[in-house]
C-alpha cells in the first residue's frame, strides 16, 4: 500500500513539477529515494515471507514422513 502511494506521489509531483523554496531543487529528487525505498522495503518483506512459507512447508513435510 505505501509503495503504490509513494509512488502516486512521485507521479503526481512530475506532472506538477513544484520546486523547492530556497534552492529551486524539484521535489521529484527528494522523493524518489521515499518511492525507491519503499520499493526495496517490499522486496524484502516478499522475500523473508516467501523463505519462510518455504522452510514451514518443508519441516512439515518431512515430519510427516517419519
Amino acid at each position: 500500500i505505501f509503495t503504490k502511494m509513494s509512488f502516486d506521489l512521485v507521479l503526481l509531483n512530475m506532472q506538477r513539477m513544484p520546486k523547492t523554496p530556497g534552492l529551486k531543487i524539484p521535489y521529484v529528487v527528494t522523493q524518489s529515494s521515499i518511492a525507491l525505498g519503499f520499493f526495496m522495503m517490499s522486496l524484502y518483506t516478499v522475500y523473508h515471507c516467501l523463505v519462510f512459507f518455504f522452510k514451514f512447508r518443508i519441516a512439515g513435510s518431512e515430519g510427516d514422513e517419519k
